[in-house]
């Protein structure tokens, strides 16, 4: 879906957030709605709250309450990391790994998951699914947003991550979550 004329609105007061962006602020968890299983949205992306984590520095790993760790990437020096699942349950997260922001996400071209390396400008990588309800899942897309030379920018999966839009050029050093409010929005808080 995109956000519209991939532009902010500007709000008098932020709202609330919800469902795993309501959490505090981590870099080395995040926490994120999502099916009963990975690969599986038979019963919507709104059953459960998953988590991935970095260990050691080195692994991220997602699970839920009822479900084993997996170790979704290994790397080295791994110091940020941000959770999202697509339209049907297939982990996407962004991290950053050696001082350089990546992705982490299904490539249904390639028919396989593949890391994008994009640069060590790429400050705070964020992932969420815009639209997460059952009736929306065929508009949705997964928001990849970061902050380079102080703007807040973002790509998105309908674009396969390839086309950056600008959002904000009011100055920011990090963004620190992004995702729903109880207002049904989407909003980013940086600083």
């Amino acid at each position: 879906m995109s956000l519209p004329n991939n532009s902010l609105s500007i709000l008098k007061k932020p709202e609330p957030f919800v469902e795993g962006a309501q959490f505090p602020i981590l870099l080395d968890k995040d926490i994120e709605r999502g099916g009963i299983a990975i690969q599986d949205s038979s019963k919507g992306l709104d059953v459960k709250f998953w988590y991935a984590e970095i260990i050691n520095n080195s692994d991220i790993i997602i699970y839920a309450d009822d479900v084993e760790p997996i170790t979704f990437y290994s790397g080295n020096n791994i110091t940020e990391v941000s959770l999202a699942f697509d339209q049907v349950m297939r982990p996407t997260v962004a991290f950053v790994e050696e001082g350089v922001a990546k992705l982490r996400w299904y490539d249904s071209q390639a028919g396989e998951t593949v890391t994008t390396e994009y640069s060590s400008d790429y400050v705070s990588p964020k992932v969420t699914l815009d639209l997460n309800k059952q009736s929306q899942v065929g508009e949705s897309d997964i928001i990849f947003a970061y902050v380079r030379d102080n703007k807040l920018y973002y790509r998105d999966q309908g674009d396969r991550y390839t086309v950056e839009y600008l959002l904000s050029e009011r100055p920011l050093r990090r963004l620190q979550k992004i995702g729903f409010t109880a207002g049904s929005r989407m909003q980013f808080m940086g600083i």
